[in-house]
């Protein structure tokens, strides 16, 4: 290893807690730290593979996520993740600078996303849509059930469900909060719907 800072001469009489030098250790690889966001972090896993650049260095450097913090900084709100280079870095790296990670998080399956005028009668992170289901009547009404869904988060985009829905599912964003459970409805070609 080497020595990084020193913070005392030699002689000199330290008061105990007091640092003397700060020393870094390579036995155990290099590590790189990362703050993520929280929705960021919920997807990384340890093993994750990683590539760093760094200004300066030619070429990316491979690494693992080989540590996740178990909470959140209070002032940042972003999660600490240790990510271990797979090999001795270039002779150019120096301990404390400044690179940027691309982390290949675990791949996630697909997930319906609903405008919030979709949702009704929300509770917590469970809330009501009404599904359309196909006419039946000689009429050519169609029937709208009201289905309990699962909400993982809102976004920008509207809510991601946590619940699947079954393919070419028609979901009702205008006027939702109208209808009731068994209600006949004809879709207009004109209004929004949410297909999945």
């Amino acid at each position: 290893g080497r020595i990084l800072a020193r913070y005392a001469e030699p002689g000199e009489v330290a008061s105990s807690g007091r640092k003397i030098m700060r020393f870094a250790s390579d036995s155990e690889g290099w590590l790189v730290r990362v703050g993520l966001a929280q929705r960021e972090v919920a997807r990384i896993r340890i093993g994750n593979e990683a590539v760093i650049s760094f200004a300066g260095m030619p070429e990316p450097l491979r690494a693992r996520v080989a540590r996740i913090a178990e909470e959140a900084d209070a002032a940042s709100r972003t999660t600490l993740v240790e990510l271990r280079l797979a090999s001795l870095p270039p002779s150019g790296l120096r301990s404390g600078m400044v690179g940027r990670a691309v982390i290949t998080p675990e791949k996630c399956s697909l997930r319906p996303v609903l405008p919030l005028s979709a949702l009704v009668e929300g509770d917590g992170l469970k809330a009501y849509v009404f599904r359309v289901e196909p006419p039946y009547s000689v009429d050519n009404l169609s029937v709208a059930r009201r289905t309990l869904v699962e909400v993982a988060e809102i976004t920008d985009a509207g809510a991601v469900l946590r619940s699947a829905l079954p393919p070419q599912t028609t979901i009702v964003t205008t006027g939702a909060e109208l209808l009731t459970d068994g209600a006949a409805v004809l879709p207009n070609p004109h209004w929004p719907l949410a297909s999945k």
